[in-house]
């Protein structure tokens, strides 16, 4: 029987989670915005069009300006991960290919984010359980990657691990609990 990566750390009225040292807890995407986090990931695309971030500004551009960077903008690589200030780009869909997200591509991102951590010496972090948004990949599978590349993470600054669902998502805290029990 494979022992679980994960065990319940009891107290408060919220169920945390140890993930290879770190505490790790489920927040949902209404309330995420009110934790004071040193970073978020988002789930992007290649062309960074699907994230609404409250975060990112936008200043005034002519439009001849705005067209012309529309033509020359090159698409991100799936797998990798932007970085503007606390906001993180994963890039893990592809629109133009047939299957607009990939495990390789999750991975990819979920270890950037993991070396990104350790040079920036970030102590609390938001993650969107990347490939469930807009790749609608399996919830239990995208957990899989997620707590497996927790796992993988080093870093003697980082803290908490916040996993951001949907409010409409499957996933819970019980539903975590049981799929990593012994």
């Amino acid at each position: 029987m494979i022992k679980s990566q994960l065990t319940l750390v009891h107290g408060g009225r919220s169920a945390w989670y140890r993930v290879n040292g770190f505490s790790c807890r489920l927040v949902n995407t209404a309330t995420f915005r009110t934790l004071n986090l040193d970073a978020v990931v988002f789930e992007e695309d290649t062309h960074l069009i699907l994230t609404l971030d409250r975060v990112m500004t936008h200043g005034e551009v002519h439009p001849i300006r705005l067209m012309t960077e529309l033509h020359t903008a090159r698409p991100h690589t799936p797998g990798s991960l932007i970085i503007n200030d606390s906001s993180w780009y994963g890039v893990v869909i592809d629109l133009d290919r047939e299957q607009i997200c990939r495990e390789d591509w999750i991975d990819s991102t979920y270890e950037q984010i993991g070396r990104r951590i350790s040079l920036k010496r970030i102590r609390t972090i938001g993650v969107h359980l990347l490939g469930t948004i807009h790749g609608k990949m399996d919830v239990d599978f995208c957990l899989d990657r997620f707590v497996s590349a927790v796992g993988r993470w080093r870093s003697e600054s980082l803290e908490d691990v916040w996993l951001i669902v949907s409010e409409t998502s499957e996933l819970t805290p019980h539903r975590l609990l049981q799929s990593y029990r012994n």
